[in-house]
């Protein structure tokens, strides 16, 4: 079941008619919240190799088993968890304040490593969900110069649940955001990732722009 699945998520994000010019190829990260290790090593059989995690507990549980993946910490991270994931993940997708960021660089400092973020933007503006808003985007990259350990890849976003004429035009607002942030002249500023789409709404993402998406329903299925 995982193989067809992953084969036709594939095939819709081959399929996507792109409205802009988007950076490369789209890559697959199969969101695992809930999903066994032994669910997610079928995705080697079907060169799935990039995993997001949602929660630290099942992160670090998981790690272990499955080194051979690429794991992404795609929810919201709690500055006092960053020492149990920074040595772990190749991309933390949820920068969206100060106080984070400032764990991140203390934590890498004690590893003599660096870290590989993406700033979470709210672009629904809703209450429930985190990341900053798309007006301070801006103030905030600057703000991050000084933290020497991290690197700016991009940027992600959790799109609302809207209807698809206002998912395009804040799909549209995003990309013009990572558009206009590629061109800021910042040490620690390397934007090439703009994660954006999910099980519900990929499609729509990638015409935009899109070539980061966190699928996980479409691919395992409904969760238990």
């Amino acid at each position: 079941m995982i193989k067809d699945n992953v084969k036709i998520v594939c095939d819709k994000i081959n399929a996507v008619t792109p409205v802009v010019k988007r950076d490369g190829k789209v890559t697959l990260i199969a969101a695992t919240k809930t999903r066994s290790a032994e669910e997610i090593a079928l995705l080697s059989d079907c060169n799935v190799l990039d995993v997001g995690e949602n929660r630290v507990q099942e992160l670090i549980e998981k790690f272990p088993k499955l080194q051979n993946f690429k794991w992404h910490f795609i929810g919201r991270l709690q500055t006092n968890k960053v020492k149990y994931i920074i040595d772990k993940v190749c991309l933390i997708h949820s920068l969206d304040r100060l106080n984070l960021a400032e764990e991140i660089q203390k934590q890498c400092e004690k590893r003599n490593i660096n870290a590989s973020v993406l700033i979470e933007i709210n672009i629904g503006e809703e209450e429930s969900k985190g990341g900053i808003l798309k007006e301070d985007t801006e103030s905030f990259i600057k703000s991050l110069e000084k933290f020497d350990r991290i690197t700016v890849k991009g940027l992600m976003c959790v799109l609302p649940k809207k209807d698809i004429a206002s998912l395009e035009t804040m799909c549209l607002q995003m990309y013009n955001l990572y558009v206009k942030i590629k061109n800021i002249k910042q040490n620690n500023l390397k934007v090439e990732f703009l994660s954006m789409g999910m099980t519900e709404d990929y499609e729509i993402a990638v015409k935009y722009g899109s070539n980061m998406v966190r699928v996980g329903r479409a691919i395992f299925g409904e969760r238990l």
